[in-house]
């Protein structure tokens, strides 16, 4: 009497062992490792003190100096003038007090693409993750390795599946109930 409806249950089973399956622990994970290293990438950068100063000889004469004073200005002023070619219009270096607030919402939009991860949201995932990279890619150097290796991550978790369509399996719900509602009614009569 009960062999439809194991049958049934056998084969809901085997379609729901089919369904691939969804690390949710190892994507939140590696997007929580992507967050941490938000701070180590870089806006812009200034030349170092370092780099700016050179030694003068104690003993060099007025020509030897002045040939150095000219290296270290050319120097000075090659540290913060770079050209480079852009096909979109320039904007303007960002104020150093808004850095942080860049940083932190590159972290945000992370943030939200592991809401949406634990919340299996497909959609808000993947929104998530192109609104990070577009931040990366208007504010952050993409010429640093750092951040060209956090896009490339985002580009890969991009690719990942964060749910599973699951089998329909009324089949064998219908089958348990019809085989709970035939005990009923011979127990009723």
């Amino acid at each position: 009497a009960l062999y439809p409806a194991r049958e049934a249950i056998a084969a809901d089973m085997a379609a729901l062992r089919g369904v691939p399956a969804v690390d949710v622990e190892g994507t939140w994970l590696r997007l929580r490792a992507l967050a941490g290293r938000v701070d180590e990438l870089i806006l812009f950068e200034l030349p170092s003190l370092e780099q700016q100063r050179q030694e003068v000889p104690a003993d060099a004469g007025w020509q030897e100096r002045l040939s150095l004073g000219v290296q270290a200005a050319l120097q000075k002023i090659s540290d913060y003038i770079v050209i480079r070619r852009r096909d979109e219009p320039f904007e303007a270096l960002m104020d150093p007090q808004w850095e942080q607030l860049v940083r932190q919402n590159l972290r945000m939009q992370i943030a939200q693409a592991q809401a949406a991860l634990l919340a299996g949201n497909p959609t808000l995932y993947a929104a998530s993750l192109e609104a990070t990279r577009r931040w990366l890619a208007e504010f952050f150097d993409f010429n640093a390795a750092d951040v060209s290796a956090l896009d490339a991550e985002l580009s890969e978790l991009e690719k990942v599946r964060i749910s599973a369509d699951l089998p329909d399996i009324g089949r064998s719900l219908e089958a348990v109930k019809d085989v709970i509602d035939a005990r009923h009614a011979v127990r009723q009569g």
